[in-house]
């Protein structure tokens, strides 16, 4: 996701926002937007970067209910038949989605689109198969690399990787790079390597997981909780089996990374499961070998986390919400202004952020 100036954040958008003109764009194609999870009251941040994602439940209630106000807020059912070319949406729709299946979902989320009369199509990983609720491995290694006390070494043998960090700012690549290579690792490997670098990083797993807020902030939906989301309305997407980088992934390792995932939901849920969200959704974690899989896997559309246009019914964009949105910066993301704003910007300049 691209950065937005303070300008923008706080006196171009509230003025435009104001002036009632985000509400009279149209927009050409539906929008979709996605989450990953609700901030829950009882959790203490351990870490802003991590926490950036989850919103607090008073924002997405206030969002959703501007969204009933002044857009067409469609189901994942309308949005399916609009892909497939048999249906004509209203001017001004929006898809809600949401990523990872966290435990929030069902706990603050569910209540709030029950409320409203919306539904959402949420995006499970194979973690969420599970009777018990574990904690999503991607992120528990986030935090065991942000935690950790600089210089900070690691090396894993079998492949052999070594990776030193002697600066905070450059935490965020290293925990990409290594994201990468257990990526590239057959599964039994890569377990064996995770619990390595927990121990070189001297990561408290078990207080993470000990902790009740930490819980209700990191831990997913077990099987049971996804059968009752279904129950209560909601659609369930496919999200892969472990939260890889796929692009990285070798390709049956992969492909299996996808359709198990997606057998798998369809089985517990008897729901059809026409979606799916690559991890990461970036450039560099889904291209065109990806598109390709999820074709021919039988899904009817897959999503990216980019805000770009594509002609690929198999790379369509989102619109990340993230916690530090203020309404108006919200509204200039459904919208379309903001994303039209980053296009004149990168045309003329070539500049990344706006």
């Amino acid at each position: 996701m691209r950065l937005v100036s303070p300008l923008l954040k706080r006196v171009i958008y509230p003025g435009i926002s104001r002036s009632g003109y985000l509400r009279r764009r149209s927009t050409a194609e539906p929008v979709v937007l996605t989450y990953h999870g609700v901030l829950p009251a009882s959790y203490r941040s351990l870490d802003s970067v991590i926490d950036a994602n989850p919103v607090s439940i008073s924002d997405f209630r206030q969002q959703v209910r501007f969204l009933n106000a002044h857009y067409h807020v469609i189901s994942p059912c309308e949005f399916r038949a609009w892909c497939d070319g048999g249906h004509t949406l209203p001017d001004r729709s929006v898809l809600l989605s949401c990523d990872d299946g966290l435990r929030s979902c069902m706990d603050c989320m569910l209540p709030v689109l029950v409320e409203e009369k919306l539904s959402c199509l949420f995006f499970i990983t194979g973690a969420s198969l599970r009777s018990d609720s574990p904690m999503l491995w991607h992120e528990l290694l986030y935090l065991a690399f942000a935690g950790a006390a600089l210089p900070l070494r690691i090396r894993v043998d079998n492949p052999l990787f070594e990776l030193s960090v002697n600066k905070r700012k450059q935490i965020a690549g290293a925990y990409w790079q290594t994201l990468v290579r257990l990526s590239q690792m057959p599964e039994e490997e890569r377990e064996s390597a995770i619990c390595d670098i927990w121990l070189q990083l001297k990561f408290n797993h078990q207080g993470i997981v000990q902790d009740s807020g930490n819980r209700a902030r990191f831990q997913v939906m077990n099987a049971s909780e996804l059968v009752q989301l279904a129950h209560a309305g909601m659609e369930l997407g496919a999200h892969t089996s472990s939260h890889l980088v796929l692009a990285h992934m070798p390709e049956q390792s992969a492909i299996k990374e996808i359709r198990e995932n997606r057998a798998a939901l369809q089985q517990l849920t008897g729901q059809s499961i026409w979606a799916l969200a690559y991890p990461y959704g970036t450039a560099a974690s889904a291209t065109s070998r990806e598109y390709q899989m999820a074709r021919e896997a039988g899904f009817s559309c897959a999503f990216t986390n980019r805000a770009e246009n594509s002609n690929s019914k198999f790379a369509m964009p989102r619109v990340h919400i993230t916690r530090d949105m203020r309404i108006s910066e919200f509204e200039a993301h459904v919208s379309g202004f903001h994303h039209s704003l980053q296009s004149i910007a990168s045309r003329r300049t070539g500049a990344a952020c706006i």
